[in-house]
């Protein structure tokens, strides 16, 4: 459709009349409000509150009565490697309102995790403490990188927002994108608490003069529970059990490094379960002796537990 137009003339005379032609007035463009940053302060505060979401799996607090990750060398190791989404967050996000948005959601999404695991998780059940932090790692760090893609109101995002970034804005770019790859690998490694690998042979053998292996077997019930190595020893000259116990007890003692209590009331020494690696490590390396009721003959059972799992 044409404007319309309205012609005037002139009224002088010897004057020829020309249309002058009237243009419709022009509308002003509607401007978005301009992006306000992410101050420093405020996304230190945001993380900060992501940090305290942590607080039920704190052992020190005691939030349930079992406590799944009790002791602070592998919470710490396992609240540290959690905030990394939230972290990447934090030095990715670029709009205050956005990034904020997104703070939240991610808090909210490390506090479910927290009491989750205080009051769901169990230590007999450990597939689901893995199963926690996988389902977590999985939302949070597929919930970061489509934040930091995702085009703001303005269609501005960090990484579009700027022609030509500054040095500030390509370390920050840098630093997040590396803490990001950092929790995606996290969400792809194997279970933080597993059950312990088949104990070594060499906790007992070699054996001593005048002791013969019979038999070895390990076995695994469940990918969920405890892999076991179970060693059968005879002495063919020296078919009384009572004496062949103190013999083996007395090599596991003085060779191989073992605590045993010995009782009167029975000849089956108790075997005392030592640290298995780091200090820090969760498990515990125990062993067992038993008596062959079929042959005359000692067995001696190897395994890792917890030792953090409740004893009653």
């Amino acid at each position: 459709m044409r404007p319309n137009l309205e012609t005037t003339s002139t009224n002088q005379p010897g004057a020829t009349s020309m249309p002058i032609t009237q243009q419709p007035a022009s509308r002003p463009a509607t401007v978005p409000p301009p992006s306000r940053p992410w101050s420093v302060p405020a996304r230190v505060l945001a993380f900060a509150g992501t940090v305290a979401a942590t607080i039920p799996v704190w052992p020190a607090l005691q939030v349930a009565r079992t406590i799944a990750i009790p002791q602070p060398a592998i919470g710490a190791v396992i609240v540290a490697v959690v905030l990394l989404p939230p972290l990447a967050w934090t030095i990715l996000g670029n709009d205050r309102r956005f990034g904020l948005s997104i703070s939240v959601a991610l808090t909210a999404c490390v506090t479910a995790w927290a009491w989750a695991t205080a009051v769901v998780a169990e230590r007999a059940t450990l597939a689901t403490l893995d199963a926690l932090l996988r389902g977590y790692f999985g939302v949070t760090t597929c919930a970061v990188a489509a934040a930091a893609l995702l085009p703001t109101r303005q269609r501005t995002t960090m990484w579009v927002a700027a022609r030509q970034p500054t040095g500030v804005l390509r370390l920050r770019i840098a630093t997040g994108t590396l803490v990001w790859i950092a929790a995606a690998l996290a969400t792809l490694t194997g279970p933080v608490h597993a059950p312990g690998p088949v104990p070594p042979s060499d906790l007992v053998l070699p054996l001593p003069p005048g002791m013969t292996l019979l038999d070895q077997q390990t076995s695994c019930p469940t990918p969920h529970q405890p892999c076991a190595r179970q060693l059968t020893i005879a002495a063919p000259d020296s078919p009384a059990t009572a004496q062949l116990i103190q013999q083996l007890g007395r090599h596991l003692q003085q060779t191989k490094g073992w605590s045993l209590t010995w009782y009167t009331f029975t000849p089956i020494p108790d075997i005392a379960c030592r640290p298995a690696g780091w200090a820090s490590g969760p498990y515990l390396l125990c062993a067992e002796l038993r008596v062959d009721e079929h042959r005359p003959a000692v067995e001696i059972q190897l395994w890792y537990a917890d030792k953090h799992a409740p004893v009653y």
